[in-house]
């Protein structure tokens, strides 16, 4: 799923309202998309986006390379109020995991404990302009602004707080909340 490119043409496998092996086609329109994106925020994983019907019952069923035939995802889910627009865990993740699923253990995330929204130099502009409560004014910069620091968390133990601007993490530059994941 590494060499996944969109517009590749896909059929999702599954069995939605006990229908065995039914199969619907679509294309790859998406990939990399985030959990947040898809509405599932706590799980991290990124996800292949198709048009691909997944209807309840075809989840864990195999997203199919039309041409190769290779099972490139698991089907995983759909999107409230987005019609056409469906989910796949991409295989070469389900790989990493696979072992740890099958022995009963559970997959542990990395937690920070910590709710960002993204900071750019407008929001921030705005932001200031509403701001009559004396609080400090936002920088206006690109990063990922921290708008919640939850107690007894790594973020509370690191020292972070409320409106801290995370411009980087390592050598990698921030300019969004999603690059900070």
């Amino acid at each position: 799923s590494d060499t996944l490119s969109v517009g590749k043409l896909v059929i999702a496998v599954g069995s939605p309202g006990g229908l065995d092996n039914t199969v619907t086609m679509g294309i790859v329109s998406g990939l990399e998309r985030s959990s947040t994106m898809v509405g599932i925020p706590h799980k991290k994983v990124d996800y292949i986006q198709t048009d691909a019907a997944i209807n309840p019952g075809n989840s864990g069923g195999p997203l199919i390379d039309v041409e190769s035939g290779q099972v490139i995802g698991i089907n995983a889910a759909i999107r409230a109020h987005m019609e056409g627009t469906s989910f796949a865990i991409p295989i070469n993740r389900v790989r990493e995991i696979m072992t740890d699923l099958a022995a009963g253990r559970e997959i542990h995330h990395g937690y920070l404990g910590l709710g960002l929204a993204t900071c750019t130099p407008d929001w921030a502009r705005q932001n200031n302009a509403d701001t009559r409560d004396g609080s400090p004014p936002i920088p206006e910069m690109y990063g990922a602004i921290v708008h919640k620091v939850f107690p007894r968390t790594p973020a509370e133990n690191g020292g972070l707080k409320e409106n801290d601007i995370i411009l980087s993490i390592g050598e990698r530059k921030v300019k969004s909340a999603e690059d900070a994941r």
